[in-house]
């Protein structure tokens, strides 16, 4: 699980990996209706995707910035219960350390 704050990480070989090749870490938070949060990811070593999935499995993609070292999304819980937090490369296969937060 993953709170409020800072949390570094590293996509390798040995974590799940998507169908297209991409390797994922994923965090769970729980979350109160109606709760506003924002969720950030940055690395300097691949190009860096983040999402969110409620409760219900709906997936809500984060924006990239333009050079893609960089994701943020900011939500307003319309459910109430464990979400999961998911950072991925936005290319196929590329491995590295990356610093997630919550806020």
């Amino acid at each position: 699980s993953i709170g409020r704050g800072s949390t570094t990480g590293q996509l390798s070989t040995s974590d799940t990996s998507l169908q297209d090749g991409s390797y994922l870490d994923s965090y769970t938070i729980s979350l109160e209706r109606g709760q506003e949060i924002s969720v950030s990811a940055v690395s300097a070593e691949f190009e860096v995707y983040i999402g969110l999935i409620k409760p219900s499995g709906e997936i809500i993609e984060g924006n990239r910035s333009q050079d893609g070292t960089s994701a943020r999304l900011d939500v307003s819980a319309d459910e109430a219960g464990v979400w999961y937090v998911i950072v991925t490369s936005a290319t196929p296969g590329q491995l590295g350390s990356y610093l997630v937060s919550v806020k």
